[in-house]
Parts: C-alpha cells; structure tokens; sequence
C-alpha cells in the first residue's frame, strides 16, 4: 500500500468491515468441501463511527453464532480499551489485546505468532484458551508503557 491507496479520513465503517469479512469468509467455506478451521483476525486503530448497513447487535450475533460452529476471533485495538471493546462485539478478553499503532509491524508479527499456535491446537481438536500469551502481549505493548 502507498499512501496514494489509503488515505485515512477518521472514519471507521467497523462493523461493516466485519460483517463484509464474514460473509465473504462463509461464501468460501460454502464453496469448498475441505474442512477448514477459521481464525478471524479484527485489527484496528479505530472506534466505530460511520457503518452503514450493519450495527453492534449484528456483529455480536455473527461473532457468536460463529463461535458455536469452531471460528476462533481475535481482536487488537489500538488507541481504545481493546479488551471493553472486544467484548461489545462478542470476543471473549483473553482473545483480545491493545497494541502500539507506531509499531503495526510487532502487531503482525505477534498475530502471525499467536496465529500459528491457535492452528496448531485447532489441528489437535483442541479450541484455543486464549489466544494472545502474556509474552506476546508484552511486545505488543513495549511502547505503550514508555
């Protein structure tokens, strides 16, 4: 991306995002008859504020219906309570983290990490307790705290 494709204008159509995620998520599964365990990254540096087709009460369902079926959602926040703010849509705390936007590339790597971890649980039947280690967290928060 170059700044010619992102432009930031303080607008955050959130729900949107993950509603439009989701269903283009669910239209795969649909079309493909292999099983696949589904982690579900939400990273943002934003709140809500300008959605236009789906609203909280909609997330929250989707998250949780999803939920039932194995996805596992994860959730990091910069600039908010991460943790509150994850929880409002249906993401359980220990699946959520804060994380410093001056260092994005931490935060993937840590996702990327953790993301590794969860799918090798998954692979083993197992639904992951949490998804972000306290180590983890600890780097995606190393300049918060200064």
């Amino acid at each position: 991306m170059t700044p010619d494709d992102y432009q930031p204008a303080n607008l955050t159509p959130l729900y949107d995002a993950i509603a439009d995620g989701i269903i283009k998520t669910d239209r795969y599964l649909r079309q493909n008859d292999e099983k696949h365990d589904v982690i579900f990254t939400i990273m943002t540096d934003g709140w809500e504020n300008c959605s236009e087709k789906y609203r909280l009460s909609d997330i929250f369902r989707m998250i949780s219906e999803r939920e039932r079926n194995g996805w596992v959602f994860n959730y990091l926040g910069a600039n908010q309570d991460a943790w509150l703010e994850a929880e409002n849509i249906g993401i359980k705390r220990n699946y959520a983290s804060d994380y410093d936007a001056r260092d994005p590339k931490q935060a993937f790597r840590t996702v990327a990490t953790s993301t590794l971890r969860a799918k090798r649980q998954m692979k083993g039947g197992i639904y992951p307790g949490e998804f972000f280690e306290s180590e983890q967290q600890k780097k995606l928060r190393r300049f918060l705290e200064t």
